[in-house]
Formats: structure tokens, C-alpha cells, sequence
């Protein structure tokens, strides 16, 4: 639900009110807040075609602000580890 009622103006009103220099945004990893033509990725429900990060990104650049892209990999698929069991860390017993 977060992403699709995220409220771009207010944070920016918020970094204004903080004097931020700089935010950390979630990009992608496992969940896409952009558009991705990456079979597997997991977009969240309902947020469609939005590109969330690109939205936040462009928002705190006017602002002046740097960006630093977060990458989540906590929330894999199983279908995403049946198609790349080699992008995950096993331990010695499997």
C-alpha cells in the first residue's frame, strides 16, 4: 500500500524543513519501484507502470539533493530462487 499513496510533495517539504543534503531511497533488489522487463522482479501491487524511484529521484535532484540508490534483496521470491539459486548465499548445510 505505501508505495502507491506515497506522497512525493510532502517529503519534499520535509527534506526543505530538515535542511537533508542527501536521501536514501529503495530502487529495486528483489521489489522494482521502477519498471522492469526482469521476469522475476516483484513490483508491488497496485503501483502499475509508476516508476516510484524515478518520481523521487527527479523530486529531490530539483531539490539539490544527492541520491543514493538502496538496493532490498529481504524479500525473494521462491520463483525468483528456482531461476537464480547462484545469486543467493548458502551456508554448509545447503
Amino acid at each position: 500500500m505505501d508505495p502507491v499513496r506515497y506522497d512525493i510533495e510532502w517529503w519534499r517539504g520535509f527534506w526543505k524543513r530538515t535542511g537533508v543534503q542527501c536521501v536514501i531511497i529503495n530502487a529495486g533488489g528483489i521489489v522494482a519501484y521502477y519498471p522492469s522487463r526482469f521476469p522475476p522482479h516483484y513490483r508491488p501491487l497496485r503501483l502499475g507502470d509508476r516508476d516510484l524511484f524515478g518520481e523521487l529521484r527527479v523530486a529531490a535532484h530539483e531539490d539539490g539533493l544527492v541520491v543514493l540508490a538502496r538496493m532490498d534483496s529481504s524479500r525473494t521470491t521462491e520463483e525468483f530462487h528456482r531461476a537464480h539459486p547462484d545469486w543467493f548465499a548458502r551456508d554448509a548445510s545447503g
